[in-house]
C-alpha cells in the first residue's frame, strides 16, 4: 500500500515540479550539495474530483552535505496547478529556501 501512495505522489505534477526546482535552485544546491535526491517517503495528500485538486506534500531530500524537506501546498483549476507554498527547509539549519518566486510564479 505505501508503494502505492508513494507512486501516486511521484506521478502528480506538483511533486515532479518541486524536486525539479530544488535540484536546480543555487541556495538548495549550495546547502545539500549535488547531487539532490528523493531521501525517503513522502507525506501528505493528492486529491482529484472533477478536473481540480489539491496538494499538500513533504517530500523528503539529501545532498551530500545535508538533508532537507520540500513543503508544497497547490491547488488545481481546469489544467493549472496554484502553488500556495513551495520551500525547502534545511534539516542541518533550519534555514527555509523559497522555491517559488516571482520569476517562476509555477502556476501551469
Amino acid at each position: 500500500m505505501i508503494f502505492g501512495v508513494s507512486t501516486l505522489f511521484k506521478g502528480a505534477e506538483p511533486y515532479k515540479k518541486a524536486l525539479s526546482y530544488a535540484s536546480s535552485n543555487e541556495l538548495v544546491i549550495d546547502a545539500l550539495g549535488e547531487p539532490i535526491e528523493e531521501n525517503g517517503i513522502s507525506k501528505g495528500s493528492v486529491n482529484y474530483t472533477n478536473g481540480e485538486g489539491h496538494c499538500n506534500l513533504e517530500i523528503p531530500i539529501k545532498g551530500p552535505k545535508g538533508q532537507a524537506i520540500i513543503f508544497v501546498v497547490a491547488d488545481k483549476f481546469e489544467e493549472n496547478w496554484e502553488y500556495k507554498l513551495l520551500e525547502v527547509n534545511v534539516s542541518e539549519t533550519g534555514e527555509i529556501i523559497q522555491l517559488q518566486t516571482p520569476e517562476n510564479k509555477l502556476d501551469q
